[in-house]
């Protein structure tokens, strides 16, 4: 397996994982998290990763992906109001997203 140190490869690899999510390739997502397990739950400067930013654009193939790739679904974004992807969805207004991420184990309660 290989090990990856925070290096310009370790960056561009997660560049990458990143545009390749917004093609919705998951094969090659799924080929990346192989080699680097952690490149899902990686935050952006405001402090959302992958399944905040799918959850606030209402991508929800996108969403439910990560949800099969097992991302952690109570994280918290980091912002001043930490919230999780659950109150996300709740408030961008998608049901699906709501049932999906209680199905997948998020905490309902705080």
């Amino acid at each position: 397996m290989w090990k990856f140190k925070k290096t310009y490869r370790f960056r561009y690899l997660l560049y990458i994982h990143f545009f390749i999510l917004i093609g919705r390739n998951n094969k090659a997502s799924q080929a990346i998290l192989k080699i680097l397990p952690t490149a899902a739950e990686q935050y952006d400067a405001k402090g959302h990763n992958y399944l905040h930013v799918a959850i606030k654009k209402g991508d929800i193939e996108s969403a439910l992906f990560l949800l099969t790739i097992n991302v952690d679904v109570n994280s918290r974004v980091q912002d001043s109001l930490l919230s999780p992807p659950l109150h996300l969805a709740a408030r961008y207004g998608s049901e699906m997203l709501v049932r999906s991420l209680i199905l997948a184990g998020a905490r309902v309660s705080c």
